[in-house]
């Protein structure tokens, strides 16, 4: 994740029994799932990209807080402070989040 701003996001992951994963990713393992941006949720020409994400702390049981940044360095530049989406793995929705900050490394 070097020389990419990395955001900061607050994920609430979906329960297992209501559709979510069964595990949630673990403090500072890589998961890379799909991004859909609240905005863009209607259109998927251009819209389904891969992100890096990396769990830093749990706040409670369904709720981390993580750093994201695209996979893609082509990626659009659409994350910012407040920016809502969803996470997904192929078609499942897994987790919902908001950007909460940034910080470029």
């Amino acid at each position: 994740m070097s020389n990419k701003t990395i955001f900061i996001a607050e994920i609430s992951w979906i329960d297992y029994k209501d559709g979510g994963r069964q595990n949630i990713p673990t403090i500072n393992e890589k998961y890379y799932p799909i991004i859909v941006i609240e905005e863009d949720r209607f259109d998927t020409t251009n819209s389904l990209w891969s992100i890096i994400l990396k769990n830093k702390k749990f706040i409670n049981a369904n709720t981390t807080q993580a750093e994201i940044s695209y996979l893609a360095e082509d990626a659009p530049n659409k994350l910012s402070k407040d920016c809502k989406f969803k996470l997904f793995e192929g078609s499942k929705l897994v987790a919902n989040g908001v950007v909460v900050g940034m910080d470029t490394k």
